[in-house]
C-alpha cells in the first residue's frame, strides 16, 4: 500500500513541479519561435537579408528555449525521485516497489485517464469563460496544432502549386467531366455587403465557392478534401472577428480565392499598397492553374456527372475584395464572367472601414497568429496588413495618408469605386446596398436576371436574410468640403448605374418598343408570328 501511496505522490510530484516551473507555458514560447519562424519563411514583405537576421535571432532564441526545457524537465523529475529515494533511505518505502507500481499497466492506464479527464474538464471551463466574457467572440480558436499546421502551409506556397499539378494528372479524369462556365465574381472594398451577396448565392445548387475547410491548403482542394475528411468535425456557427453580426462555421463560403492570385502575381503586391492588374496582362500558366482550381471545386462531393451521365454544369462563385484590382482583366480573360459590385453611401461605408481598421489594430498586436492568418489569405483590407489598391495612384496623391482618419478612407472609396465605374461593361451590375435592404425582393430578382440563375425564386425567396445595415455616427469636421463633394459625385454615379436596365434588357426594350412600327409596315396578310 505504501508503494502505491508513493507512486501517486511522484506523479503528483511531477505535475505540480511541471505547473510551478511552467514547462507547459514555456513550451508554448518555444513552439512560437518555429511558428514564428515559418510566418518569416512565407512573409513577402521581407527581402531575404531581413528573413535570413530574423531566422538567426530566432535561432538563438530556440536554442535557448532548449537549453531551459532541458534543465527543468531535469528538475521535474529528479526532484520528486529524489524524495521517494529519500523516503526509501528512511524505510517509509520501498524504491523498488515505487517503480514497479509506477511503471504498471493498471497505473499507466489509470494515470492516462485521469490526465485526459482534467484536460477535458478545463479546456471545457475555458470555452465557457471565453463565451461569457464580453470579447470573447473574438477569441483565437486556433489550437497550437493548427496553428502550426497553418504556418507550415502558408510557408509551402510553391510547393502547393507543384502538387497542384500532380492533382491535375492524379484526378483527370474526375476534372475532365466538369464544366464550370459562365463564373460569377462578387467584389468590391469590404463592408459593401459583399459577404451577404456570398451566403445568399451560395444557397443556389448551381454555385461552387470556397469554404473554411478548404483552409489551410486552398491550392491542392482536392488532396486536402481526400486527407482532411477523416477528420472531419461538425463546427456551431459563431460570430466573425469583424464583430459585425455575421456567423460562420467551417462549412461556411468564404474568401480565401486571394491566395491564388498572391502565389502567381507577386509582383503586384509591395509592402505598402497592391497595385491594379492592367488589361491585357499575361501569365498563361495562372489562367491554367484558376480554370482547373474553378473544376476542382465543383468535383469536391460530387462524382462529376449528372443523372443523365452526361457532363457537370456548376458556376464557380467567387467573393474577393481584391478583384476590384483586376476587374477589366478578369472581364478580358473570362468572357461569360459575371460581376457583382455592391455599394453604400460613402460616408456611411468609409465609417465602417476606419472602424473596422482600428478593431483590427487591435486584433493584430494581441495575435500575431491572426495577422500573419490574414496576411496569407490576402486580406490587407484592415490592421497591421493594411495595403490599399493604389487606383490611379492615388495614395501618392491624397491629402490625407493617415488611415486613422475618415478623411483617408473616403478619399479610397472615391478612388476605387471611380475606377470601377470607368472599366465597368456590360456584364456588371452595381448593387444599391441601400435599395436591397428597402426592397430586397425587388432588388435580388433583379440580380437574378443578371446571373442568368437557373432557380430565381430561390434567390428571391432569400430576402429574409437581409438587413438594414448598422448606421455609423461620423465626424466631419475635419474632412475637407472638396473630399466630400467628390464622394458625393461617384456616389450619384453609381445610383444611376445600379438603375439602368442591361444590356440585354435594353436590347428587348428596343424590340418591344419596334414591334408596333413593324406590324403597321407589314401587309396584313403576313403578321408577326
Amino acid at each position: 500500500m505504501n508503494e502505491w501511496l508513493g507512486a501517486v505522490l511522484l506523479v503528483v510530484g511531477v505535475l505540480l513541479l511541471c505547473r510551478v516551473l511552467g514547462i507547459v507555458s514555456r513550451s508554448r514560447a518555444a513552439l512560437a519561435v518555429v511558428q514564428d519562424s515559418l510566418m518569416v519563411i512565407g512573409d513577402r514583405g521581407l527581402d531575404d537579408a531581413q528573413k535570413g537576421r530574423a531566422l538567426q535571432r530566432n535561432a538563438l532564441r530556440l536554442f535557448g528555449w532548449f537549453l531551459v526545457l532541458l534543465l527543468i524537465g531535469a528538475a521535474v523529475f529528479a526532484i520528486p525521485l529524489g524524495l521517494v529515494w529519500l523516503a526509501s533511505r528512511a524505510g517509509l518505502v520501498s524504491w523498488d516497489g515505487v517503480l514497479q507500481v509506477t511503471l504498471s499497466i493498471p497505473f499507466l492506464i489509470g494515470t492516462l485517464v485521469l490526465t485526459i479527464a482534467a484536460v477535458v474538464v478545463l479546456s471545457r471551463r475555458r470555452r465557457q469563460a471565453r463565451a461569457a466574457s464580453p470579447d470573447g467572440t473574438f477569441e483565437n480558436r486556433y489550437s497550437g496544432l493548427d496553428q502550426s499546421l497553418h504556418y507550415v502551409a502558408f510557408a509551402t506556397v510553391p510547393v502547393q502549386v507543384a502538387a497542384a499539378s500532380l492533382e491535375d494528372r492524379w484526378y483527370r479524369k474526375r476534372i475532365a467531366k466538369v464544366a464550370v462556365d459562365r463564373p460569377v465574381f462578387i467584389t468590391a472594398l469590404p463592408r459593401a455587403g459583399t459577404t451577404l451577396l456570398l451566403n445568399l448565392c451560395s444557397r443556389l445548387d448551381e454555385f461552387v465557392t470556397h469554404t473554411y475547410r478548404r483552409m489551410p491548403f486552398v491550392l491542392t482542394p482536392l488532396l486536402w478534401e481526400a486527407y482532411s475528411r477523416r477528420f472531419r468535425v461538425d463546427d456551431a456557427p459563431r460570430e466573425r472577428a469583424h464583430g459585425d453580426g455575421v456567423e460562420v462555421s467551417l462549412d461556411s463560403p468564404e474568401a480565401l480565392e486571394e491566395m491564388l492570385w498572391l502565389a502567381f502575381w507577386e509582383e503586384h503586391y509591395d509592402p505598402d499598397r497592391t497595385h491594379p492588374w492592367s488589361p491585357g496582362e499575361q501569365h498563361d500558366a495562372f489562367v491554367r492553374f484558376f480554370r482547373s482550381h474553378m473544376r476542382k471545386l465543383a468535383v469536391i462531393g460530387d462524382d462529376g456527372t449528372t443523372a443523365s451521365g452526361g457532363p457537370l454544369q456548376r458556376r464557380y462563385l467567387s467573393k474577393n475584395n481584391g478583384n476590384i484590382a483586376r476587374l477589366a482583366w478578369l472581364l478580358e480573360t473570362f468572357p461569360d464572367a459575371r460581376v457583382v459590385i455592391p455599394f453604400r453611401p460613402p460616408l456611411q461605408h468609409a465609417q465602417s472601414l476606419l472602424k473596422q481598421h482600428r478593431n483590427f489594430l487591435e486584433i493584430h498586436e494581441r495575435d500575431p497568429f491572426a495577422r500573419h492568418y490574414m496576411a496569407a489569405v490576402g486580406h490587407f483590407d484592415f490592421g497591421e496588413n493594411l495595403r490599399p489598391i493604389d487606383f490611379d495612384g492615388w495614395i501618392n496623391n491624397t491629402s490625407d495618408r493617415d488611415p486613422l482618419r475618415l478623411g483617408y478612407w473616403l478619399q479610397y472609396w472615391t478612388a476605387g469605386y471611380n475606377h470601377l465605374l470607368e472599366e465597368a461593361g456590360d456584364r456588371v451590375c452595381f448593387v444599391d446596398f441601400d435599395r436591397l435592404s428597402r426592397e430586397p425582393s425587388t432588388e435580388l430578382a433583379r440580380l437574378s436576371r443578371f446571373l442568368g440563375t437557373s432557380e430565381p425564386q430561390k434567390l428571391i425567396d432569400a430576402s429574409s436574410q437581409v438587413r438594414t445595415p448598422r448606421s455609423h455616427s461620423a465626424d466631419m469636421t475635419s474632412v475637407p468640403q472638396a473630399i466630400l463633394d467628390a464622394a458625393s459625385a461617384v456616389h450619384a454615379r453609381l445610383v444611376a448605374a445600379a438603375r439602368r436596365p442591361f444590356a440585354f434588357e435594353q436590347e428587348d426594350g428596343v424590340r418591344q418598343a419596334a414591334l408596333p412600327e413593324l406590324q403597321r409596315s407589314r401587309p396584313a396578310a403576313h403578321p408577326l408570328p
